[in-house]
């Protein structure tokens, strides 16, 4: 069977598995009663999907249409119908579910997004704090994390681990049922439309080329999916990673300051830090270029100017840069921010502690392009989606 075929055989199991709630507290009653909603069988799950995301289910889309030629055909002996890639991990979402009070923006207002240097939002007490405290408490631990994470060398000191939405999905029986759902949410059209409801009008401004690229040039009108699961209609992909970076030996950074890849549309962090953790560093700094023009400085040059040599640890000179505002290492803190070229963050130096900092990755992409238009599929997407860690 191939990667794709197995990848598809494993969630149609999950799908089926009684979802334990002995894990929930007390306090987290309107969760449980929410789980236990009877929920329908895998093959009517697409239909009802279907509703907020419009992708081609695996008999009928939104519209009543048959499935198009995107839909990727599985063999005949795993005994399933055809599905594309987004609908393997979608129909491990119960149906007809609003999980919008997981929504790390279901606080926020457009008003509060701040333009300058560039569009961003500072948010403390994101989520509500029964939410919070249940994720908190249910929160993988390292060694779960690093396990997860496909990782296979000894753990690194002050690095990033990240389990990825699709290995998520695929071991969603070693987590908490609320963090399978708050992965689910946030890489759906749900939250894509929550994150134009804030930052609609600093896209708009500051992502020209998103607008423009593809067929569909409005914002509410782009098609998402999770990362690895995007298809000939898709304009976008999301993950939303649970992730940490691991105890600290000796104060270091684990990046200075620097701008994602030009692709990424937005980035956002939510802080979910021990209460015993009383160590320094970890905050996020949103950082301003000097003069308003923000210019990398060259590899030759960087040994030069004592930065470091570490391959996309820096991209800029502190010194050619002031701090806008800081996002403190706190708990229920997130911070998220439209991509540009002018988008310079750093994270300060932590100091030597035996806490990891845990926190939530929140990353779209815009989708990659072949020189006709149509939109270039990764060959190892499968084995991504299959939880595979290459």
């Amino acid at each position: 069977m191939s990667p794709l075929q197995i990848a598809h055989s494993v969630l149609l199991l999950l799908a089926h598995v009684p979802i334990s709630l002995a894990n929930l507290d007390d306090g987290g009653g309107a969760y449980r009663n929410l789980l236990q909603e009877p929920q329908a069988p895998v093959a009517h799950q697409v239909n009802h999907l279907s509703s907020e995301g419009g992708f081609n289910g695996g008999v009928r889309d939104v519209h009543g249409e048959a499935a198009t030629a995107s839909t990727l055909s599985l063999a005949e002996d795993t005994g399933v119908p055809s599905m594309s890639a987004a609908d393997i991990v979608q129909n491990t979402s119960p149906p007809g579910r609003d999980l919008s009070h997981l929504s790390v923006l279901q606080n926020a207002r457009p008003e509060d997004v701040k333009l300058e240097p560039y569009p961003y939002i500072l948010l403390k007490n994101a989520l509500p704090k029964e939410i919070y405290d249940h994720l908190a408490k249910t929160y993988p631990n390292d060694k779960t994390l690093f396990s997860i994470s496909g990782k296979t060398t000894l753990m690194k000191p002050n690095f990033r681990y990240d389990i990825r939405s699709a290995q998520t999905m695929v071991n969603r029986d070693k987590l908490d049922p609320m963090w399978i759902d708050f992965v689910q949410y946030h890489i759906s059209p749900a939250f894509y439309q929550d994150v134009v409801r804030v930052f609609g009008p600093a896209l708009e401004k500051r992502r020209p080329d998103f607008i423009k690229d593809g067929t569909v040039h409005n914002l509410m009108e782009k098609k998402s999916t999770m990362r690895y699961a995007e298809d000939q209609s898709t304009d976008l992909t999301m993950d939303c990673q649970v992730g940490m970076n691991s105890p600290v030996s000796r104060k270091s950074s684990v990046r200075g300051p620097h701008h994602d890849t030009p692709g990424e549309l937005y980035g956002g962090l939510l802080y979910f830090r021990n209460p015993a953790d009383k160590s320094i560093g970890g905050d996020l700094q949103v950082l301003a270029c000097k003069g308003g023009k923000c210019k990398e400085v060259p590899e030759s040059e960087k040994r030069k100017r004592g930065m470091s040599t570490s391959r996309n640890h820096e991209h800029f000179d502190y010194r050619d840069l002031t701090v806008a505002a800081t996002a403190k290492y706190k708990a229920n803190t997130y911070v998220m921010f439209i991509n540009t070229l002018s988008s310079v963050h750093a994270v300060t130096p932590r100091h030597p502690t035996k806490f990891s900092r845990k926190l939530v990755n929140f990353v779209a992409e815009m989708v990659k392009r072949n020189p006709d238009g149509s939109v270039f599929i990764k060959p190892n997407n499968a084995a991504k989606l299959a939880g595979k860690h290459n």
